[in-house]
């Protein structure tokens, strides 16, 4: 099945017999531990780095109180790691927080890849090939955009380029399990054994920009990218033929450039290859849809499957 998606298709059922609450039967006192910043009044830690990879064992974020000095004794609602060198964060492992459950972001403009994953103690968790972008207000009196306060963003923004690209593989069919899972790419390719159960999924195969809000902990897309360059391919999903995702609702959105001469727009690809299990499914944007052999989707209270034609 091969249509163009210019298309959202809803039902209207939970979930119930899912538990989404996070675990990991990894060991995680061997993974790489990182002491993170202080939260800001808006109970954000932000945190900044050169480059960002786990060890042989995983990634963990110090969020303890008792553990962590920096934290000033108020641990942070929602955690951002933004790497500002070039190069790619490989994760390999248990990705996790120690101390109190939060939301984590991983924003990696050069691209992450994760492999063996499990997950600790993370409440929503949001894979980012893209960039914070600084927010401004006017100045009332000198009526000039000055930079704002890192403590007064209500919300986060990210913008995401041509190339950029998130890879997430399993050789084991141990679920990751949380409560929702963002990922925002031009390129997602999700492969081998992965089996994810997240109540919200949310994945973004597209250049432009989005939005986090620290509450809601979902990702909402924002302006499309504009570029005067061909580019010889489109962005491009692709759920591989081994691979699960199951959770109460399950979105795919992907939107072609804005290029100054349309015929020379490169067309965006959502490739199915595995399986979706979800109550909800929604798919949003102008990409080709192609539903492989191999492609299954069961949806609604009665799991009504959905094969390639």
């Amino acid at each position: 099945m091969n249509k163009k998606m210019q298309f959202i298709f809803l039902t209207n059922s939970f979930l119930s017999c899912l538990s989404f609450s996070s675990f990991s039967q990894a060991d995680v006192s061997k993974a790489k531990l990182i002491n993170i910043e202080a939260p800001l009044k808006n109970h954000i830690s932000f945190n900044s780095f050169e480059s960002l990879s786990s060890n042989d064992h995983g990634l963990i974020f110090n969020n303890d109180i008792n553990d962590n000095n920096q934290l000033a004794n108020k641990a942070a609602k929602l955690i951002l790691a933004e790497v500002t060198g070039t190069e790619e964060s490989k994760i390999k492992g248990v990705l996790g927080i120690k101390g109190q459950a939060a939301n984590l972001i991983i924003a990696n403009p050069n691209g992450i890849s994760w492999a063996d994953g499990s997950i600790s103690n993370i409440n929503s968790l949001s894979l980012i090939a893209g960039k914070l972008e600084k927010q401004y207000v006017k100045n009332k009196e000198t009526k000039q955009l000055e930079a704002k306060a890192l403590d007064e963003y209500s919300q986060l923004k990210f913008s995401v380029s041509p190339a950029s690209q998130i890879n997430i593989s399993q050789q084991h069919a141990s679920p990751l399990q949380l409560s929702k899972l963002n990922v925002f790419a031009d390129r997602i390719k999700l492969q081998n054994a992965l089996n994810i159960t997240a109540a919200v999924q949310n994945y973004l195969s597209t250049s432009g920009s989005a939005s986090i809000s620290p509450r809601e902990a979902v990702i909402h897309s924002g302006s499309k990218f504009k570029t005067d360059t061909p580019y010889s391919q489109g962005s491009h999903l692709e759920l591989g033929e081994n691979t699960k995702l199951l959770g109460r609702l399950i979105s795919f959105e992907s939107h072609q450039y804005q290029c100054k001469d349309s015929f020379f727009c490169p067309q965006n690809t959502i490739d199915i290859k595995g399986l979706i299990q979800t109550m909800n499914f929604s798919l949003r944007g102008d990409s080709d849809f192609v539903m492989h052999g191999t492609g299954k989707i069961q949806i609604g209270k009665n799991q009504q499957v959905l094969v390639a034609q």
